[in-house]
């Protein structure tokens, strides 16, 4: 009984050791298996840095090559300057088409949430205010009278999402507050997509990162 007893006692010790003896086998397994890359790209008017854990070198070149291409398309898209985007577009007065504006058209349906539940601390339709006082480039002093046109310029009622998007009386769209983490998420969604084991995406400090069961990393932010 004593015997039994000491098995008993002895038993989930040397059970626990075993399991953590084959993570730490899986773990280190997978680190030799490992390929790590850091590449910084300017975009978005600062810098981004793409550092990837993948099964080897070429395949984690391939994925940061792949999402250089992703950045410089969500940049042009989303970009109030680039005048091949589609931002650029709808602000100088285009109808865009809902199948042309697919993250357009995401980016503005979070950012119309996010004004709700800010009640309107954050609103993206402002872009006419911003301009008239200058931003980012001469900042100064609006007068009155071009306050009270820019307000009128600005305001959800003014932006129709019910066909593409289209903006109504001189409205301007400046997504600035939402961009570089929307850009962000999607990067490190196509990097997951494409077979990366663990991944970390920064743009002017917005961070984020995963990392995969059998991978093993901790990321120190």
């Amino acid at each position: 009984m004593r015997c039994s007893l000491q098995h008993r006692r002895i038993l989930p010790p040397l059970l626990l050791l075993t399991l953590a003896a084959v993570v730490l086998f899986r773990i280190s397994a997978s680190r030799e298996r490992s390929f790590e890359l850091v590449r910084s790209v300017e975009g978005l008017g600062t810098f981004a840095t793409l550092t990837l854990i993948a099964g080897s070198s070429d395949e984690a070149v391939g994925i940061a090559d792949s999402l250089e291409v992703l950045l410089c398309e969500l940049e042009r898209d989303l970009s109030l300057y680039d005048e091949s985007g589609a931002l650029f577009a709808l602000n100088s007065g285009l109808h865009l088409p809902e199948d042309t504006t697919s993250h357009l058209q995401r980016v503005m349906s979070m950012s119309r949430e996010l004004t709700e539940l800010t009640r309107g601390c954050f609103d993206p339709t402002i872009g006419a205010l911003i301009a008239v006082w200058g931003f980012p480039g001469d900042p100064s002093l609006p007068g009155d009278s071009d306050l009270v046109n820019a307000l009128a310029e600005s305001g959800w009622n003014l932006v129709d999402m019910s066909d593409g998007i289209v903006l109504r009386n001189g409205c301007r769209i400046d997504l600035g507050g939402v961009a570089k983490g929307y850009i962000v998420d999607r990067l490190l969604e196509a990097a997951a997509g494409m077979g990366a084991q663990a991944a970390l995406i920064e743009i002017g400090g917005e961070i984020r990162c995963f990392s995969g069961p059998d991978c093993g990393r901790t990321w120190r932010i």
